[in-house]
């Protein structure tokens, strides 16, 4: 069996005063997954302009013949509130973040591995994107939606959290099919598990059934206080 190298693509759109005083999570996670072993590229993203040319330059990865079925992970990191995102500059309503997001999928629909949609900001649990994912999916218009969205569940999140939970999510990836069964579908569940537990941030995933074209979400701070 050939092994898995998870490739990961990490967006940053932060402001100028994060980067004068050095705060982001692109330059940390850029090197752990390389250190994992992962094939991995950064970008820096300005404004909302270079947002949408870097989304639409990832979708364009399927079009390459020996790209591989590897799991590719697309790791937005920016500002946020429960009204959207903020890229440099300009603030996104989720609309108009889920309209590049859609278009991106519609170019990655050849791509034959899982692909993984993670949003790193703060207000992210009021995120719209899997129910337009899902819409755009009814109406053919997205033949795969990603298999997996992840976003936190906190209205807030530190920088440092954010990186260290960010590098010990990336650390476990390797040894997970994302595309199905249930006992990679268990580990993941864990994962969201031992980060809750940890107190450094609460994350929540979206998962797509394709059987019933549903996204399936889990919270593991509503399981725990179920219990």
């Amino acid at each position: 069996m050939l092994k898995t190298i998870p490739k990961v693509i990490i967006v940053e759109g932060s402001n100028p005063l994060d980067v004068l005083i050095g705060q982001g999570e692109r330059g940390s996670l850029e090197q752990v997954c390389r250190l994992f072993g992962h094939h991995v590229f950064s970008v820096f993203v300005r404004d909302k302009t270079e947002f949408k040319q870097t989304l639409n330059y990832i979708g364009s990865i399927s079009r390459h013949p020996d790209v591989g079925s590897d799991p590719l992970f697309i790791h937005v990191s920016v500002h946020g509130d429960t009204e959207g995102i903020i890229v440099g500059p300009n603030e996104l309503t989720w609309n108009d973040l889920g309209k590049m997001i859609v278009q991106m999928y519609t170019d990655l629909d050849s791509y034959e591995g899982p692909v993984i949609f993670i949003l790193s900001a703060c207000g992210a649990s009021q995120q719209k994107l899997t129910n337009l994912l899902k819409i755009k999916y009814h109406d053919s218009k997205v033949k795969s939606p990603p298999q997996y969205v992840f976003v936190f569940t906190d209205e807030d999140v530190l920088w440092t959290d954010a990186v260290v939970a960010w590098t010990i999510f990336y650390s476990q990836i390797e040894s997970i099919d994302f595309s199905s069964s249930k006992h990679d579908i268990a580990k993941v569940k864990n994962i969201l598990r031992r980060l809750y537990d940890s107190t450094l941030a609460k994350l929540t995933y979206y998962r797509w059934d394709s059987k019933k074209m549903i996204y399936r979400t889990y919270d593991p701070q509503r399981e725990r206080r179920a219990k």
